[in-house]
């Protein structure tokens, strides 16, 4: 008998009064079978996990629809800001801009919120907003915008 063969018996009747039939089963067989059976379930955990991460990811972003460019803060009147946009924007973007933020734009640093006190002049931002924007000189936003990112490394 081949070392790679092992049987697997079922009882039935024989001339004892036990009958056994012996199948014989290629091990080498049942270890691919085993191993493919293995694969397929880590395949269909992978998928679960990655459509299970998307679906978590896609319910706790907080996407935000507008218009982001980035500037430094020339002036600061309260809740008034005269920014220039930088020459990393497109051309709509770059220049000066005027905006003003209210009690539902959103102020943050690395993820935490700040006040409108925490900017100063010279501070680069990021500005999201949407709606329309004034051609004028400097061009003004007319809504509130949505939301300004302080965008240094240390304050």
């Amino acid at each position: 008998m081949p070392a790679e063969k092992i049987f697997q018996t079922v009882i039935g009747w024989n001339l004892d009064g036990m009958y056994v039939i012996i199948e014989w089963i290629n091990w080498r067989e049942v270890c691919l079978v085993r191993k493919n059976i293995l694969i397929i379930c880590y395949l269909i955990l992978l998928v679960a996990v990655a459509i299970g991460g998307f679906w978590i990811g896609r319910s706790t972003a907080d996407p935000i629809a507008g218009t982001t460019f980035y500037a430094t803060v020339k002036d600061i009147d309260e809740n008034e800001f005269l920014v220039n946009g930088l020459d990393v924007n497109d051309i709509n973007n770059r220049g000066e801009v005027y905006f003003s933020i209210d009690s539902k734009t959103k102020l943050e640093w690395r993820h935490t919120e700040i006040t409108p006190a925490d900017l100063e002049i010279g501070d680069t931002i990021s500005v999201t907003y949407t709606g329309e924007v004034q051609e004028s000189y400097p061009r003004r936003i007319v809504n509130p915008v949505i939301m300004v990112t302080l965008l240094e490394d240390e304050k």
